[in-house]
């Protein structure tokens, strides 16, 4: 094998290796946040790498949503301050 033939080859290797290289980030890094972002109501958590759901804080504890109604059906009633 001449010199030519030898940098020919040595060059088509690297360049598929690389193509392979930034396929394989694109589609584990890039194109599942791109598809996450594009549901609203989702966010992308980098930490964990999954598409995650927004939920209030309120949901959980009962307590009175901005217009001062219980977000949940048995959220304890206001005491009356008199």
């Amino acid at each position: 094998m001449n010199l030519t033939r030898r940098i020919y080859v040595i060059f088509a290797f690297l360049l598929v290796v690389t193509v392979g290289a930034v396929f394989a980030y694109e589609s584990y890094y890039v194109w599942p946040r791109k598809n996450c972002e594009k549901t609203p109501g989702h966010w992308w958590a980098e930490k964990y790498h999954q598409c995650a759901t927004v939920v209030s804080v309120q949901r959980f504890v009962g307590r009175l949503g901005p217009a001062g109604k219980p977000t949940m059906t048995n959220a304890p009633k206001a005491a009356s301050s008199k």
